[in-house]
């Protein structure tokens, strides 16, 4: 399994998540986001890494 890591936390990227984790072929290992305030956070498990910069 490939691992993924997402850019971008908006409710898009949780549907999109969901997606991924359904389709069984990537391992999410979280998710970056341009708002600096969302770090350390999770979105639907999913860890918020950082920033994209």
């Amino acid at each position: 399994m490939s691992e993924l890591v997402l850019i971008a936390a908006s409710g898009l990227a949780r549907e999109v998540l969901t997606m991924v984790r359904a389709s069984g072929q990537y391992d999410v290992v979280g998710v970056l986001d341009d708002d600096k305030e969302m770090a350390g956070i999770t979105v639907d498990g999913a860890p918020v890494l950082g920033t994209i910069d």
